[in-house]
């Protein structure tokens, strides 16, 4: 490599991992090094992916559900729609660098779905009583179990970036001794 060709591009995984500065030339930080160092780092990456298919799951669920409520009242179509768009949102959200948003719609359109699916099979949904006591449809059986792990998973990722909010308020700063005086700027 010429000094004067340009560094090769590195994709490095910012929203998932931390980035960890190790020495020396050409080394990169791996997955493993970034787990040693942070090791809620893999945990988060693995909930926020399995996040993103369960969201994307309910939507796919309702698409493939829509056509048969096309013939039911007039309004549970429109329902469908705003919770396909509110899916592909909250995946949206979940993408950024801070996901506390995308998991907080995740997990409140999953609760809501499946509440609204308890409803229509017990008490029935406003002019359409035709669902009560049907709990087996296949699509239905396969959006309750995928709505409650989105539900699982957003309060787990929840729980846990309030656990770390609290750790990193609580751990001093570096520049300040443990009784409020900073170290660099103390008079003699």
């Amino acid at each position: 490599m010429s000094v004067l060709a340009p560094a090769p591009l590195t994709w490095t995984p910012r929203t998932h991992l931390p980035s960890l500065e190790l020495p020396g030339p050409g080394i990169q930080p791996t997955l493993a090094s970034s787990v040693v160092r942070d090791p809620g780092s893999l945990l988060k990456a693995l909930l926020r992916g399995a996040g993103i298919l369960g969201v994307l799951g309910i939507a796919v669920i309702h698409v493939l559900d829509l056509p048969r409520t096309l013939r039911e009242v007039a309004y549970l179509p429109v329902l469908y729609v705003l919770l396909i768009s509110g899916c592909l949102t909250a995946c949206w959200l979940l993408l950024w660098e801070q996901p506390r948003p995308g998991w907080l719609a995740a997990g409140g359109l999953a609760a809501a779905t499946l509440l609204a699916f308890v409803a229509s099979r017990t008490i029935g949904l406003p002019g359409n009583p035709d669902d009560i006591g049907h709990w087996s449809e296949p699509l239905g059986v396969a959006s309750l179990f995928v709505e409650g792990i989105v539900v699982t998973f957003s309060a787990t990722a929840l729980a846990l970036g309030r656990r770390r909010a609290r750790v990193r308020a609580a751990r001093p700063q570096p520049s300040q001794h443990r009784w409020g005086y900073s170290l660099t700027t103390a008079r003699r």
